[in-house]
Parts: C-alpha cells; structure tokens; sequence
C-alpha cells in the first residue's frame, strides 16, 4: 500500500504543475482525481477524490487461495459512498 500512496503523491505533484505548490493548490489537486488508474491496481480498480468524498478508492476484487497462489473471483465490487 505504501507504493501506491507514493504513486498518489507523484501524480498530485505533476497536476500541480511546476511552479505553484502551494497549499492551496496541493489540496485542490488532491481533492479533485477522478478515474485514475494506478499501476499496481487491478485493472477496473480506480481513484476518485473529491471535495466532500475523500475515500480514495470504492472498488475491490475478491480473490482465493487455491493451496499455491491467489485467484481472483467474481466482478470489481463498488461500495457506494458514505459506507
């Protein structure tokens, strides 16, 4: 997990742009991500940040171990917001 909210802060500092990295700014970059895909995500499994939902991400995959490895089952599960 920590790999992924390394990948969260690159990507607010690129939206920030090169010269206004104020404050203000960070927190309206942070605040305003919709559909971002991460690398280390399951593919489906997207961010969406706003100003009143700042849950980063609603979505999950099941997954078993079959005695060797993990295997993914069933659709991407979404989690309406406010639960």
């Amino acid at each position: 997990m920590h790999y992924a909210t390394a990948q969260m802060i690159v990507e607010v500092l690129k939206r920030c742009g090169g010269d206004d990295l104020s404050r203000e700014n960070l927190l309206r970059q942070a605040t305003n991500i919709q559909g971002l895909q991460l690398p280390l995500f399951l593919p489906g499994v997207k961010i969406n940040i706003s100003p009143t939902s700042r849950i980063a991400w609603r979505q999950a995959s099941m997954a078993r171990f079959d005695g060797s490895k993990w295997v993914l089952f069933g659709d991407i599960l979404a989690f309406p917001a406010g639960n």
